[in-house]
């Protein structure tokens, strides 16, 4: 079913997202709180964040950006290229 395919693509995803937030708050120190200050966002809500919960992109995006990270999509590469 392409619906639950590509919800599980989506979950799947933002778990790879989170995976790599983690080893950078940890290779930061940074606490939740810093995070969430420079996010501008609550502390419950990164604490959440990192706890695995569901979460907007949005809100990825922000604690990206609060520990200098961007969530870019790059290109597969394909034989043609």
């Amino acid at each position: 079913n392409i619906i639950s395919d590509t919800f599980l693509e989506a979950i799947m995803l933002k778990n790879i997202i989170l995976s790599e937030l983690k080893k950078r708050k940890d290779s930061l120190s940074m606490p939740y709180e810093a995070i969430a200050s420079k996010a501008g966002i609550g502390t419950a809500t990164v604490k959440r964040a990192f706890a695995g919960n569901d979460i907007s992109l949005s809100t990825l995006e922000k604690i990206a950006a609060a520990m200098e990270c961007e969530i870019t999509v790059k290109p597969k590469v394909s034989a043609d290229t």
